[in-house]
């Protein structure tokens, strides 16, 4: 996982071409990290990931439910076949999926707390 910054949140990009059972722990360790320091906002660049199991997605639930409600986890540039098994376990009613950085940012806000949608 490669962490940057944003204007409005720090920004994972998860390495590889898959989230399952083999990286999801280290994952989830790296994404509570940014929390344990501060982060309330999340943006998860899914860009180079083509699948997804049960237990990444587990893994993203539970960062989601760390971050409370006071923040929000954003995943930005999932392809088709994630977008699938979000839509398919129903995880695209849950988490936050915009296109693009830019459009996560907007999302965020300049105050760094997510908008009213």
């Amino acid at each position: 996982m490669i962490i940057s910054s944003s204007e409005n949140a720090p920004v994972a990009r998860v390495a590889g071409p898959q989230v399952s059972a083999e990286n999801a722990v280290r994952m989830k360790d790296d994404l509570l990290t940014l929390i344990h320091q501060g982060a309330v906002n999340l943006i998860v660049d899914l860009g180079s990931v083509k699948s997804i199991d049960s237990s990444g997605i587990a893994a993203f639930l539970m960062i989601l439910k760390r971050l409370g409600p006071r923040g929000d986890l954003v995943f930005i540039n999932i392809g088709s076949r994630v977008e699938q098994a979000f839509r398919i376990t129903r995880m695209d009613r849950v988490f936050t999926i915009v296109p693009s950085l830019a459009e996560a940012c907007e999302l965020l806000g300049d105050s760094g707390l997510r908008k009213a949608a």
